[in-house]
């Protein structure tokens, strides 16, 4: 399971992952 974002844009599902697009 992930962690939700806390400062960082979301763009996979809402959910921060390795691989930020934009």
């Amino acid at each position: 399971m992930q962690s939700p974002c806390s400062s960082l844009p979301c763009f996979n599902g809402g959910l921060c992952s390795e691989t930020i697009i934009g």
